[in-house]
This record gives structure tokens, sequence and C-alpha cells, in this order.
């Protein structure tokens, strides 16, 4: 496998920028090689460069990892690092898993809620190919971003689509691409296609009629749902 690591979430409430451009990269040298990539994300703080994610922080990363085709996610880190040079790991490395003391912290509990949608969500992808992916924005795909089994519209929204195919089969990966912000906007499929089911979500409000073209959807910060399509 390629195998790389990224941590986004810097303190003072900042993002790194490349977290999208190094997905795109391991992405296209993954297909490239025919090689499935996986990463190590960020579940704890580093002092003075990273904060300690949010639960929904945490689900973005994996969501929006997803949609990219990622095949494997790993947490950094489960254990606190032992003390070093006298200082309290702790002051350095807050939110580990699992804190000095062997007790769960807070960030255990949300990267297990968001491995439990992961095992949900991923056996519904092994075998099938990620042709293309899309970062919408406002309803315009950012370049060179394609998504061309539906089309998104609305006002104010950023979601990543990653589309994945099995002959003629489509599954969609729709990961809201904000963890603070809801992501509302209508969706119909293209072509020959109609949305057929909802394999898995997580902090969604979906219309009862998923192919109704005026039907709001609804993600909240750092939603996401994979989507069956049928002809």
């Amino acid at each position: 496998m390629l195998m790389y690591n990224h941590y986004p979430l810097r303190i003072n409430r900042k993002t790194d920028t490349g977290w999208h451009r190094d997905l795109a990269l391991f992405r296209a040298e993954s297909r490239r090689v025919d090689i499935a990539f996986w990463l190590f994300a960020q579940c704890q703080g580093i002092r003075g460069q990273l904060r300690v994610p949010t639960h929904e922080e945490i689900f973005w990363q994996a969501a929006t990892a997803l949609a990219y085709g990622a095949r494997g996610i790993w947490w950094y880190r489960y254990w606190t690092q032992p003390p070093d040079d006298g200082i309290r790991e702790p002051l350095r490395h807050p939110g580990s898993m699992i804190d000095q003391d062997g007790n769960r912290s807070p960030s255990y509990y949300n990267v297990q809620a968001t491995n439990r949608f992961l095992r949900q969500a991923g056996p519904a992808l092994i075998g099938w190919d990620n042709p293309s992916v899309a970062r919408i924005h406002n309803g315009y795909i950012r370049p060179p971003g394609k998504c061309p089994a539906v089309s998104l519209a609305g006002e104010d929204f950023d979601v990543v689509v990653g589309t994945f195919t099995r002959g003629k089969a489509v599954r969609l990966v729709l990961a809201n691409d904000s963890y603070e912000h809801p992501a509302n906007f209508r969706m119909s499929a293209t072509r020959d296609l109609r949305i057929q089911s909802i394999i898995a979500s997580w902090k969604d409000k979906l219309p009862d009629d998923l192919n109704a073209p005026a039907a709001t959807w609804s993600l909240g910060p750092a939603g996401c749902v994979l989507v069956e399509l049928a002809p």
C-alpha cells in the first residue's frame, strides 16, 4: 500500500490547506500504480502546533478521505507518549486516545464513533473503483474535479463527492467539507440513473423522496452519506 500522514488541524482554529492537495496527490499516484492508499489522520494535539480535534473534526478527516478513495485510516495516536525530560507528555501531546494513566480520553470515544461509520461504509466500497472525485463549492466544481453521476445546487455549501463504480453500478460518498457548518443542497441524478437507497450516513437530514428535484439534502457539520444509484 501507499501510506502517509497528514495532521491538518492547527492551533488558533486554522486548518492546513494542503489536506485536499495531498489526498488528491496520493489518490492519483495510487491509481497510477494500482496500489491502495492509506493515511494516518489526527486525533491528538501537539503543543504549539496542533489542537486536539473535536468529534466533527475527527469525522471530517475520515469522511473526506473516504470520498477521495482512501482504503484505510489510522489514527495518531493511541497511547500517550511517556514523559520526556521530566515534562508531563499531555502538555506536549494532549488528547491521545489513552492518557498517561491508561484512561480513555474523549478522543477515544470520538474515534470509536467514527470507526463505527467506517466499518459500515467501508465494506460497501471494497472492490469498487473510484474514477472521479469533486470538491463542490456553492454548486460549482473546483477543477479538475468531476462529478458525473449527480448534480448539486444550492446557495451556501461545501461538499466532497467521491464517485465509485463497479460495472454499471454507481455509489457515491458525499462528505460535508465543513466541520463547523451544515451543508444544504439539492441533488439530482444525471444520465439514466436514479437515487435508489442510503447505505450509511452520519449527521444527516435526508428527503423522504430521494429523487425529488426540489428536495433539500442536509448534512450537519462533517456529515457524510453513502448513496446507492441504479439505472
